[in-house]
């Protein structure tokens, strides 16, 4: 009995185990993604090259989601340091005049089917993500570690609830204005950065054919918009598609009426379309505006494929078609749940080629050009497009830290900023610098904040008082980890009225211009860790001029420059290049940077200084109520010794070097003023003394107790004498406005 009784109970602890078991094995129901099963995905690991070393990709596919749990992708995909070629789509596109009879081209491996994908599975989580885990290949094989994706499913019905959206929080402008990858809220643990979905019920096979597009009524008067994000030229920036036009050039507020787009002659599925007024720069001599822009069907499922590219680039060649760097766009139509068209998910993968073979990259990475984008109905999935404004959104972040609510208000001549920094760990702050395209600057820092510190909001304005006013703003965010004064960027953005871009940091290259009546010299100046590089031009109107330039460090550590002097007459158009570097080898390098225009009006014998521009980092200005310098020189045969003199309110300052070609010499400074006369000298130098027979020399002169200082300073070359006066051999007498 005993036995009966423990065997029934094993029996039915058995039957508890396996209802507990089973449950765990079979995946309860999962809510499908707004309802929808089937996606049309792109999605682009975009970086600047600072993280990435330009080895941006993008991938484009099908997402298809189970009520179990699960989701499967296949797709295309394609990496810029592979350099995928342009290949035919369709061969000698005829659309009749005025579109070029051309190939219409698209990217190699997009004419079949995808070839690559993932199986994995999905969930909802709080604030409205779905988040995707992919964790096996195509075949079923293991990943070697799990790939996630956090989508933000928008809650929103388009296209009469036909069609749902997914994207990464950084993709169109409605959190911020930004194009922000990555840190502030990662949209993969893998390296995708931003990524954008339309789903529906409809068959990934259904699609609607080029030739619909054109004429029916539901399609040929839509527009279709949406965000372009790219990385090209080393930045990540945010791009508008498609525009105002419309494929029959019919419709409310069309702007190519009578202009439409026209269908390809023959059996080929494609259409093309001659765009005037656009951007499309001059080239080479031809100065058209036009744009060539094509579309065509390929493969199955719902593939189209977009190639657009400038007619100037043809320049004056004679050439028809372009067959270089043009810009081919492989897409997927999005399909709503009544099998109606509402527009294209796609991928840019632009890389840039020889003009003279289009199969060979050029491996100029900066001039490749990769992104991902939507390009949908404007009144049916209603895209969030960013439009230019006065107000632009920025975030910064570095680890845990960052600024999430920065804005920039942008006035006629000023930017007004806000934010509020947050600190986890280590130090931050936020550096402003307002910019124009000359080379103007203005800048700002926020105080520093560390970890332990309530957040601070900060606020401020930069102003550039030129027409105009800043046409960028760089916002960046200065890390240190050891209390010490922030002074790394970490997080950097490049604004402008049309929105921000992320870019790497980039030290200000500051403008400067010095003049005297109708000459000036212009330049700009490159700082580097320690030292500044300067460049510019000397454009003289009358008599002799040069530029010196003279780097600073706070412990008076200077490092000298000039150009070569240039007279009237010497330059066939009286303007000449001047280039050079100064360092200051110490951390740190320079603090500041003194540019300073010498000008002659006696054919060169004497200089005095005109006007000076006192540089930093992040500006240039001209110091109108300056110290006047002067400079003088003295000289017996080939012996010489040249200086200058510096006027302040109660003292002069000098400093020269002096050559000796014979004998010994040396140079006395008498400062003159109300009865005072005051002296110093510089050290005998004879021959041999020196290497290159050549001694610096510099002192000051005090007139602490003398209102006004100094009203003119001799300077006399001496020759010591033994047991009696030195032999004066030249002499020079300087004033404020110059020696002679």
């Amino acid at each position: 009995m005993l036995r009966r009784c423990t065997a029934v109970l094993l029996g039915i602890i058995g039957l508890l185990a396996s209802l507990l078991v089973a449950p765990a094995a079979a995946r309860a129901a999962s809510t499908l993604p707004g309802g929808k099963a089937n996606w049309v995905v792109s999605v682009g690991g975009l970086d600047i090259p600072g993280n990435n070393n330009y080895r941006n990709w993008v991938r484009l596919g099908y997402y298809t989601f189970q009520e179990n749990g699960t989701v499967t992708t296949d797709f295309w995909t394609w990496n810029q340091r592979d350099s995928p070629v342009r290949v035919p789509a369709v061969t000698d596109a005829d659309c009749g005049a005025p579109v070029p009879t051309c190939d219409v081209r698209t990217v190699k491996g997009f004419g079949s089917g995808p070839d690559q994908g993932f199986k994995g599975t999905y969930a909802h989580a709080p604030g409205g993500r779905v988040v995707v885990t992919w964790t096996k290949d195509k075949s079923g094989a293991a990943l070697d570690s799990a790939l996630t994706e956090s989508w933000i499913l928008e809650p929103a019905q388009l296209a009469g609830g036909g069609v749902a959206r997914m994207r990464s929080s950084n993709y169109y402008a409605e959190q911020f204005d930004a194009t922000v990858p990555g840190p502030i809220d990662p949209f993969s643990d893998y390296g995708a950065t931003f990524g954008i979905a339309y789903g529906s019920n409809a068959s990934t096979s259904s699609r609607v054919p080029m030739e619909q597009l054109l004429t029916d009524d539901e399609y040929s008067t839509e527009k279709y918009k949406g965000s372009f994000i790219t990385a090209n030229g080393g930045v990540v920036r945010r791009e508008g598609t498609g525009g105002d036009w419309t494929f029959s050039g019919e419709g409310a507020g069309a702007t190519n009426a009578g202009k439409p787009w026209q269908a390809c002659a023959g059996t080929a599925q494609c259409m093309g379309y001659l765009q005037p007024g656009t951007s499309c720069k001059p080239q080479g001599g031809n100065n058209s505006k036009n744009r060539v822009r094509y579309m065509a069907e390929m493969g199955t499922g719902r593939q189209n494929t977009e190639e657009y590219w400038c007619e100037s680039l043809l320049g004056s060649s004679g050439d028809t078609c372009y067959t270089h760097n043009s810009h081919p766009r492989p897409m997927l139509q999005v399909i709503d749940d009544a099998g109606r068209f509402q527009g294209w998910v796609g991928v840019e993968a632009f890389t840039h080629v020889e003009t003279k073979d289009p199969q060979k990259a050029t491996e100029d990475w900066s001039g490749y050009y990769w992104g991902v984008f939507d390009m949908v109905s404007e009144s049916q999935l209603q895209p969030d497009l960013s439009e230019p404004g006065t107000v632009r959104k920025f975030k910064l972040a570095h680890g845990n830290s960052g600024v999430d609510d920065g804005t920039l208000n942008w006035g006629s001549r000023s930017v007004t900023f806000a934010g509020t920094n947050h600190v986890v760990s280590g130090c931050r702050k936020v550096e402003i610098i307002a910019m124009t395209p000359n080379g103007l600057t203005d800048a700002a820092t926020t105080s520093k904040l560390c970890a332990g510190t309530a957040d601070r909001p900060f606020s401020g304005t930069v102003t550039i008082d030129v027409p105009g006013g800043p046409s960028r703003v760089q916002v960046a965010y200065l890390a240190s980890d050891d209390g010490s004064e922030p002074t790394t960027p970490k997080y950097t953005m490049l604004c402008s009225r049309n929105g921000c871009a992320y870019t790497s940091y980039q030290e200000p290259t500051p403008n400067f211009r010095v003049a005297h009546g109708q000459s000036y010299a212009v330049g700009e100046l490159n700082w580097s860790e320690r030292s500044a590089v300067f460049s510019g031009n000397n454009h003289v109107a009358s008599g002799c001029r040069y530029v010196e330039v003279i780097a600073s460090a706070p412990n008076g550590t200077s490092d000298r420059r000039t150009s070569s002097p240039l007279c009237v007459g010497t330059e066939a158009d009286n303007t000449r290049p001047f280039n050079g570097t100064v360092t200051i080898d110490l951390p740190g390098g320079p603090s500041s940077v003194q540019v300073t225009y010498w000008v002659s009006e006696d054919g060169g014998l004497t200089y005095s200084t005109k006007e000076t521009a006192t540089c930093t980092r992040v500006r240039c200005y001209t110091t109108e109520d300056r110290d006047p310098i002067t400079e003088f020189r003295v000289a017996y045969g080939n012996s010489v010794s040249t200086g200058r003199v510096t006027w302040l309110e109660r003292s002069v300052s000098f400093s020269g070097n002096n050559h000796v070609a014979t004998g010994c010499r040396y140079v006395g400074l008498a400062a003159i003023a109300s009865g005072v006369d005051r002296r110093a000298y510089s050290s005998p130098l004879c021959v041999g003394m020196e290497a290159d027979n050549t001694r610096p020399f510099a002192g000051t002169i005090d007139l602490s107790d003398v209102e006004g200082g100094a009203g003119y300073v001799d300077i006399t070359y001496l020759e010591p004498v033994t047991g009696g006066d030195p032999r004066i051999l030249g002499t020079a007498r300087c004033t404020r406005d110059g020696c002679a």
